[in-house]
């Protein structure tokens, strides 16, 4: 009975070991994938940061976060850097033989098409917010209307907040959330403009109120 008990821990080892070995390969060569692809991924990060590109903008270098400061080539050096490191870490996952890799790609190449086209959205219609903003400034102006600057910046606004929910759109993002969305904002600014006309428009809405009494009491009094 021992003898037996004995024998089959000794086969469920060799089974482990046997294993073990057989999966050894993928392993090693997902390894090394995996290290060449992140070589790699420094290395483009490394061009991305340091080649002398003619013609580039200065630009001044700001952070996310307090004491983080990034310039546009940084940050463009690391989402290249993460963005190959990805791939390669899907292509690690293929050679092992687990289908989570096959899932992962599937899934990014069925959303590259919508966030190609939200991405067009998005720069096209922030292109033409700035124009339209310009143009209504310029009507403004030449129309001796007052506040240009406020009125074609608010116009700008609208017209962004627009476009980012035709982005999210693209992007097959809950549109109940964006329909929620601006029903708060737009009872928020109704609001916000009663206030300002109750605070603000106080004596008129008194004098109003006052000559509507006296209309009334001078037609009962005709009476």
């Amino acid at each position: 009975m021992f003898e037996e008990k004995l024998r089959l821990v000794a086969d469920r080892i060799a089974e482990i070991f046997a294993g073990f070995f057989a999966f050894l390969p993928a392993l090693i060569v997902a390894v090394l994938v995996f290290l060449a692809g992140w070589m790699l991924a420094r290395f483009f990060r490394y061009v991305v940061i340091r080649f002398p590109f003619k013609g580039s903008l200065a630009v001044e270098p700001r952070g996310f976060l307090p004491g983080h400061r990034l310039s546009p080539r940084e940050l463009a050096g690391h989402f290249v850097f993460w963005l190959f490191l990805l791939f390669t870490t899907v292509l690690s996952l293929e050679v092992l033989g687990l289908p989570i890799g096959a899932g992962i790609m599937e899934r990014l190449l069925g959303t590259v098409p919508s966030i190609f086209v939200a991405l067009l959205i998005f720069v096209f219609g922030f292109l033409l917010a700035f124009l339209v903003e310009a143009a209504l400034r310029e009507l403004l102006q030449r129309m001796a209307l007052g506040r240009p600057e406020v009125w074609s910046r608010a116009f700008r606004w609208v017209t962004l907040i627009v476009v980012a929910f035709l982005a999210m759109e693209q992007l097959g993002l809950a549109a109940q959330f964006a329909l929620w969305l601006v029903l708060i904002l737009v009872g928020a600014a109704a609001l916000g403009f009663a206030l300002a006309f109750g605070l603000g428009c106080r004596e008129m809405a008194r004098d109003l109120v006052v000559e509507l009494f006296r209309k009334e009491e001078t037609a009962g009094s005709i009476k």
